[in-house]
């Protein structure tokens, strides 16, 4: 084994990708279940706030960074399948093993979203607007099956379509792995050469070509660049803490000034993203609360959107509360949140957990994925 690689250690992993889906949740539930600021202020103007609004909605600031934790799961993504593939994997097994991991619990999610979908519809028809189930025709359901998304309640699964063109493209792109360096640095910087502060992408692949592929290929030099990378960033565990805490305040304001779509943030996001991963492991960073967010974090990500919906009409039927961001008190989306988790929790034993243990049952002594 090359003298830079290091075995990752995967609950530490999972760790970082329960807080980067449970961030994601804070930051829809916010979104959703919370009236905005600017909205507040036609209500109520910002001279006649108290001082603890506006303090509260200063540090709802703290929750806009939706996107950059996605880029988490990117850069994860890249650092775990480089490991995999470094083993030499027969092609089909890593194919079969990618299948078994993700398809069973994504169906899972958008059996959840038609199912909010017809609830809605049947109860609250305004609700839905102008809007689709996943499964309204032939074309959704075949456009779903093949993570294009298209419906309610699934606006999250954006995402989703970038990991599989990364887990496709990855075995072949690795095989010439300085060419892919060259390449995915050659796309990103034309992706900020065409616009610096917004996604340049007019289509998946080109998305994913000028504004994603780039958060993959750190994770993959990460791992095949490990041990210098960790003998310059490592650090002591309060050190770790207060790094990501300056980092995640830098985001935020710079997110503030430069505007939601921006290719600032994320590459800050992929930067964080690289030392949370060196010092989660050299410092043994984990919590029982980590360990189960972790454990479940693709469940709760992909199927927490359609919770928030079902949730807010839960609000309105009994009367706590308006729909959508028309929602005035300023603590119903962490009850929201909440709800999401345990929603989760549900799918996850149903859908996600037998998916492990039946890869458990294919795996090598040595955990791959």
């Amino acid at each position: 084994m090359n003298n830079n690689i290091v075995k990752p250690n995967f609950l530490i992993l999972d760790c970082l990708r329960g807080i980067a889906a449970f961030y994601v949740v804070i930051n829809h539930c916010r979104g959703n279940l919370l009236i905005g600021g600017s909205e507040l202020a036609k209500i109520t103007p910002i001279d006649q706030w108290s001082i603890w609004t506006k303090i509260y909605y200063a540090l709802l600031r703290l929750t806009s960074l939706g996107t950059e934790f996605v880029v988490v799961f990117f850069v994860l993504s890249g650092y775990s399948i480089a490991y995999s593939l470094y083993k030499k994997p027969i092609l089909k097994k890593f194919y079969l093993k990618r299948l078994i991991r993700l398809y069973p619990p994504y169906v899972a999610a958008l059996a959840w979203a038609a199912l909010v979908f017809w609830i809605i519809a049947k109860y609250l028809p305004s609700f839905n607007l102008d809007l689709k189930s996943v499964f309204d025709n032939w074309k959704s359901v075949a456009y779903n099956m093949f993570y294009v998304s298209e419906g309610a309640y699934i606006s999250q699964f954006w995402s989703l379509v970038h990991e599989v063109i990364f887990y496709i493209l990855a075995p072949f792109v690795l095989l010439r792995r300085r060419f892919y360096y060259i390449l995915s640095l050659l796309f990103y910087t034309t992706g900020w050469l065409i616009g610096w502060n917004e996604l340049t992408g007019g289509s998946i692949l080109t998305k994913f070509l000028f504004d994603y592929n780039i958060y993959f290929t750190i994770g993959i030099w990460l791992f095949h660049n490990y041990k210098p990378v960790r003998k310059v960033l490592s650090c002591s565990k309060i050190k770790t803490y207060l790094v990501f805490a300056f980092l995640f305040v830098i985001m935020v304001v710079l997110k503030y000034f430069v505007g939601e779509y921006n290719k600032i943030t994320p590459l800050l996001a992929a930067i964080l993203s690289v030392f949370l991963i060196i010092n989660f492991q050299v410092n043994n960073i984990h919590t029982k609360a980590l360990l189960f967010l972790g454990a479940m974090s693709y469940t709760l990500y992909i199927t927490h959107f359609a919770s928030i919906k079902i949730f807010n009409l839960l609000l309105f039927k009994l009367n706590f509360a308006q729909l959508n961001e028309n929602i005035i008190n300023p603590f119903i989306w962490l009850v929201g949140t909440l709800f999401c988790v345990v929603i989760s929790y549900v799918f996850y034993i149903i859908a996600e957990k037998p998916t492990k243990l039946v890869l458990t049952r294919l795996r090598k002594p040595s955990k791959d994925l």
